[in-house]
């Protein structure tokens, strides 16, 4: 494990250009938040270079097998934490995922005591299982662990359950098998014993929701018993259909669907597939597509889909050969089906395989910038316009989801200044600012920039006393004896001598 995390810390530092490492820490699974994980150490006990290896404290790490997930980030002398850098790491996992067989993915009308299997693995005698009403499993309807691939279960009617199993030796274990899922059969015994039906409808393909569907009409022309036969009509294209009936009863209640794929026009073999192989790996997203070719059918439909039951379509044609080049993305898994036609019949849908398409082959690229702004300024980061100091990140993706480039920025926001003052003079007197003399009462405003190139505003409140230096009006002269008297005025008032 310490070989690990020496690892880890390697590529999480190239964020840091210019910066110290001064902490680091480490979490298995779920992140405490930032400070409050598990203290790192450094190799040599100092955290002092942009660059440190550093380890956990306690490199035995108490982890049940299976797939855990370790994060670790550090923090840099600015006080900023980097992302958290995560990496899965597998304890005590040497056997390969369980395939599932039965029920199939999605089955209805399962009976509650029937059995869920899987395919057998090479190594491991022993199997764990879990069936659960819920998807993600937290609560456990029925669980244990076998040592064979099946299970006969015992569950309730009409309830949609969740399984999965993975393989063991009792030390070992391999990962989860894919999640698949099946629907119970209702209990029919009550439903008959307790009900009339008032009611029913169908439809072709697809549901056009309770009360909405095309009605049906009894056989005797009423609907008054447990039991009614009824009668439908429809004109359908080549090709199959999924019929789908329901009932409603007497409390109001419609029934759950009855489907029955319905085919016509099926007059040639269902083409067999050839590649890519079924659940194959890295296949290349530019790969293609190929089956065998029908003795009579002319043409081929397709169709790709991220979605076992084909609900979504991600690509779909008609083809007058047998192969068909897709352009897909990334890491991601797809099933894919063909029937053969001539225009008009056509065949079942041949098997539906699947296989997932390789994984992204670019190598992320780590750019790291430092910008200044003024206050009062913005930037567009991280998808929105920023006006606070902080770190950003933004990530550049390509056409196939492939990760191409993420930013690091680290954005300072500059302060602007402005400078107040009052200065009072007296009247007469001048004062020197921005350039000029002024002499009379008056706000007077200067503007400049700072060393980081912002606003700097300077106001400057000019008073004008009065009463201090004014003029002077000289109004009387005279001599007395040896004395000489003056008298003048002030603005303000009178002053003798």
């Amino acid at each position: 494990m310490k070989k690990i995390l020496i690892i880890l810390l390697s590529l999480t530092h190239i964020n840091f250009y210019g910066q110290q490492i001064i902490e680091a820490e480490y979490f298995w699974d779920n992140d405490p938040g930032e400070g409050l994980a598990n203290p790192m150490i450094t190799r040599d006990g100092m955290f002092n270079s942009i660059i440190e290896k550093i380890v956990a404290p306690n490199q035995t790490v108490n982890l049940s097998p299976g797939l855990h997930k370790l994060g670790v980030r550090v923090k840099a002398d600015d006080g900023y934490w980097s992302p958290v850098y995560y990496k899965v790491v597998a304890k005590n996992l040497d056997f390969d995922q369980p395939i599932l067989t039965s029920p199939a993915y999605n089955h209805n009308l399962v009976d509650i005591s029937d059995s869920i299997t899987w395919q057998p693995d090479n190594v491991a005698h022993k199997y764990h299982f879990q069936i659960s009403t819920d998807p993600t499993f937290s609560l456990i309807d029925d669980s244990g662990t076998v040592d064979k691939t099946s299970y006969q279960f015992a569950l309730n009617h009409s309830t949609k359950y969740y399984w999965r199993v993975y393989a063991t030796d009792g030390n070992k274990i391999s990962v989860w098998s894919e999640i698949w899922n099946f629907t119970t059969k209702p209990n029919l015994n009550t439903l008959v014993d307790s009900i009339t039906i008032i009611e029913a409808e169908y439809f072709w393909n697809n549901d056009p929701g309770e009360g909405l569907a095309n009605p049906m009409i009894a056989s005797d022309g009423i609907f008054n018993s447990s039991i009614e036969k009824v009668t439908a009509t429809a004109n359908l294209n080549s090709g199959l259909h999924r019929l789908g009936v329901r009932v409603k009863a007497d409390d109001g209640h419609w029934s759950p669907v009855y489907y029955k794929v319905i085919a016509k026009n099926l007059d040639f073999t269902p083409p067999a597939l050839i590649s890519p192989n079924n659940n194959y790996d890295l296949a290349g997203i530019n790969d293609s597509i190929t089956w065998q070719p029908d003795n009579v059918a002319n043409k081929y439909h397709f169709q790709i889909s991220t979605d076992s039951t084909f609900n979504t379509i991600n690509d779909s044609g008609t083809v007058d050969k047998t192969s068909y080049q897709f352009a897909l993305n990334y890491s991601t898994e797809y099933y894919w089906r063909v029937y053969a036609t001539d225009g008009n019949k056509i065949s079942l849908w041949s098997e539906t395989w699947n296989f997932r398409t390789e994984n992204c082959s670019n190598e992320i690229s780590v750019d790291t910038f430092r910008l200044n702004i003024c206050e009062g300024d913005s930037i567009l980061l991280g998808n929105a316009y920023q006006t606070q100091s902080g770190v950003y990140y933004d990530t550049i993706r390509t056409i196939n989801g492939c990760d191409s480039a993420t930013f690091t920025t680290y954005l300072v926001v500059n302060l602007g200044y402005n400078f107040i003052d009052s200065i009072m003079i007296n009247s007469g007197d001048s004062a020197l600012f921005f350039g000029n003399y002024e002499k009379e009462s008056g706000i007077y405003y200067d503007s400049s920039q700072t060393v980081s190139g912002c606003d700097s505003i300077s106001i400057i409140k000019l008073t004008v006393d009065p009463t201090h230096g004014a003029p002077v009006n000289l109004r009387t002269i005279f001599i007395q004896d040896t004395s000489a008297v003056l008298r003048w005025d002030t603005l303000a008032d009178v002053i003798s001598y």
